[in-house]
């Protein structure tokens, strides 16, 4: 095990606990799911969160994960496994809850940009496919992305910062 890893702690989802908390929500409450990551020396942390928003309108709970894998990448700008790995994660999170949403809304937020001029849109046709092909949602992509590109983005940001350079 890498020394980076050591500083880290991976920790998974309690989906008995998200599903308790999504069933005494308010039906009019809107769940997002969505997950980022950076890349850290020899390694790649991944931060996947679901935030329930209790009646689209009055405060949120909040539900992280974090994994660490191997860094493949032997480039920054190769990171379509990586942000393949995002789409991944956030696909599997929204599964594992989608039978507890009812009439809630469920949204899966996707850390990539529907600019073209953006190295994250080489996977824009392909993530979409993926997500819409395992969940039947049309997820959001950036800028409307929030639960990816803010959230997960600021918890990832965090535990990268465990480790010194």
């Amino acid at each position: 095990m890498s020394k980076s890893r050591k500083k880290i702690r991976e920790n998974e989802f309690n989906f008995v606990d998200i599903k308790q908390k999504i069933n005494s929500s308010d039906p009019r409450s809107t769940i997002y799911v969505g997950c980022d990551s950076i890349r850290k020396r020899d390694i790649v942390i991944y931060v996947t969160c679901i935030i329930i928003h209790n009646a689209s309108k009055h405060g949120a709970s909040l539900h992280k994960s974090t994994k660490i894998l191997p860094n493949y990448e032997k480039s920054p700008k190769q990171l379509r496994m990586r942000l393949m790995n995002e789409v991944q994660f956030a696909s599997m999170a929204a599964l594992e809850i989608i039978d507890d949403i009812g009439d809630r809304t469920l949204k899966i937020h996707l850390d990539i940009n529907t600019d073209e001029t953006q190295l994250s849109n080489i996977v824009i046709k392909e993530a979409c496919g993926y997500v819409i092909g395992m969940t039947g949602i049309t997820p959001d992509c950036k800028p409307d992305a929030w639960a990816a590109s803010i959230t997960s983005d600021k918890y990832v940001r965090l535990e990268s910062a465990k480790i010194r350079h």
